[in-house]
């Protein structure tokens, strides 16, 4: 794609998701409107599409070999948490300020001692040792640890029964690829 052809496509996505936001019927939840206006401009921020995407990048693959053996966590659950996270795409930015392949917040970023949450081998060596932490939290439940990533183990910690639809379609969609991916 032409570099004109890409900066035509990214306006177009910003002005549609501008106009969900702006638009979108009052009878929708506002949390409805609100993920189709982020989807629409997560998609410009990240890229869009395979551009960028470092999905079949061998170099990925290693970068996640590295950090899942260090820090004892499966490959192929760091790779569903990324590809749910960013769609493998090392410069995503999310509507709440999360960065990178991992998605990693910046506070967390910052507790992890991340200099660039873009930078690949950071974001997944930093991502892999808090997915880590989590898991050993809550005993090993991936479930748990999925939905404390999504949402803050605090959140998760203080109302374990009451996820929101987000968090509990983020888990769900993690579990079933990595099932798939585990048989």
């Amino acid at each position: 794609m032409r570099e004109q052809d890409g900066k035509i496509l990214e306006q177009l996505l910003e002005a549609a998701a501008r106009t969900v936001r702006e638009t979108a019927p009052r009878s929708l939840p506002d949390e409805a409107s609100r993920s189709v206006a982020e989807a629409a401009s997560t998609t410009v921020r990240s890229g869009g599409g395979r551009k960028g995407s470092m999905a079949e990048s061998a170099e990925l693959k290693e970068i996640i070999d590295k950090a899942a053996d260090r820090y004892g966590v499966d490959p192929s659950l760091v790779r569903c948490v990324i590809r749910a996270e960013s769609g493998f795409h090392p410069r995503s930015t999310s509507p709440k300020g999360a960065m990178g392949l991992m998605q990693l917040m910046p506070a967390t970023a910052r507790d992890l001692g991340v200099k660039d949450a873009y930078n690949p081998e950071e974001n997944v060596h930093a991502g892999t040792r808090y997915l880590k932490s989590l898991l050993d939290r809550y005993d090993g439940d991936v479930s748990r640890a999925l939905a404390a990533y999504n949402w803050g183990m605090g959140n998760v910690d203080r109302r374990p029964d009451r996820l929101p639809e987000e968090t509990r379609r983020y888990v769900s969609g993690i579990m079933r690829e990595y099932q798939r991916s585990s048989a």
